[in-house]
């Protein structure tokens, strides 16, 4: 059993019923990335893949752009990433620069007085319906000027921040580029 960041108490329980476990802290870097797939490769004796992994990663990462382009990453509700985190640090690899948001949440009037350049919306379950996905779709949003570019991404991707993260960046590299 691997965790991360999640609920010690499993990771007790998983070892009282004799089932191993691996606990891996919540990453706070790319290096720390790297560390936890070394972790779980080598509790499950699978170095070489691990090691494959993390090539793949960087592959998809790539160098961090030179200048970034100020942007938004929001979520439903208008919850965004932060400037200062490892998404912040992900978002560097894309050529973006994550806007400082107060309370890490952005408000329909906040993005249409003061729009980021681009517009980096987070969909966690495209085509599911909830209140803070409805949020992404509101209509005044349609009224941001035309210079703000929108792009979209897999949510799904940004919740573990692990490498799966590295293929939506890269995937974001290249919208950005068209």
């Amino acid at each position: 059993m691997l965790t991360s960041g999640g609920d010690p108490a499993a990771a007790a329980t998983a070892r009282r019923l004799g089932i191993p476990a691996v606990e891996l802290p919540q990453p706070q870097s790319i290096a720390a990335i790297e560390a936890n797939i070394r972790s779980a490769a080598a509790a499950l004796g699978r170095q070489p893949q691990g090691e494959a992994l993390i090539a793949a990663m960087r592959r998809d990462l790539g160098a961090p752009a030179g200048q970034a382009t100020p942007a938004l990453l929001v979520a439903g509700g208008g919850f965004v990433a932060g400037d200062k985190g490892l998404s912040a640090v992900l978002l560097r690899h894309a050529g973006l620069a994550e806007q400082p948001t107060p309370r890490g949440r952005v408000s329909i009037e906040g993005l249409l007085l003061r729009p980021p350049q681009v517009l980096v919306i987070s969909r966690y379950h495209p085509g599911e319906r909830s209140a803070n996905a409805a949020w992404l779709d509101h209509p005044a949003l349609r009224r941001l000027p035309a210079s703000v570019r929108i792009v979209e991404t897999d949510g799904r991707r940004w919740t573990c921040l692990g490498p799966g993260v590295a293929a939506e960046i890269a995937r974001l590299r290249s919208a950005l580029a068209r």
